[in-house]
């Protein structure tokens, strides 16, 4: 009979955890359903829907709305606007931010890229000229030599 209490005291116990972790309010990306029907919390918060990211992944609380540019995207809480990528504004990023282009790029990066197709340019497309500006020479004569306080 020791059995047999234990054995039933352990199904008590998983069917009241079961029941507390469907019971629970779902957060922003959080997994509202499993693929197969599942409910895992009761209500997603405002402005989000339980929806699936595509016809094989489970359901998650996501926003209704396409999320903007600059706007934290990682972890099941949405879809870019259109025109935008979800990724690393910059290789140090530690989040993943709705892109223009959703690639990570650096200022090196950058120039490098600029001097290449500089170099690869017979005609520049833009000439700067500027005026060089020199200031009058000062000449100072000294009766003693300079001495530091301090």
């Amino acid at each position: 009979m020791g059995i047999a209490n234990m054995s039933s005291s352990c199904n008590i116990i998983f069917l009241v955890l079961l029941g507390i972790s469907a019971g629970q309010d779902c957060g922003i990306g959080s997994k509202c359903r499993t693929l197969g029907g599942t409910t895992t919390c009761n209500t997603c918060p405002a402005g989000t829907v339980c929806i699936q990211e595509t016809t094989v992944s489970d359901l998650y609380c996501q926003y209704t709305s396409c999320l903007p540019q600059g706007m934290f995207c990682e972890g099941h809480v949405g879809t870019c606007c259109s025109g935008l990528k979800c990724g690393a504004a910059t290789v140090d990023a530690t989040v993943m931010t709705c892109n223009g282009d959703g690639t990570a790029t650096t200022a090196a990066a950058a120039t490098t890229a600029a001097a290449t197709t500089v170099a690869a340019t017979t005609t520049p497309a833009i000439i700067i000229v500027t005026e060089a500006t020199t200031a009058p020479a000062v000449a100072t004569t000294a009766s003693a030599p300079c001495l530091t306080e301090g």
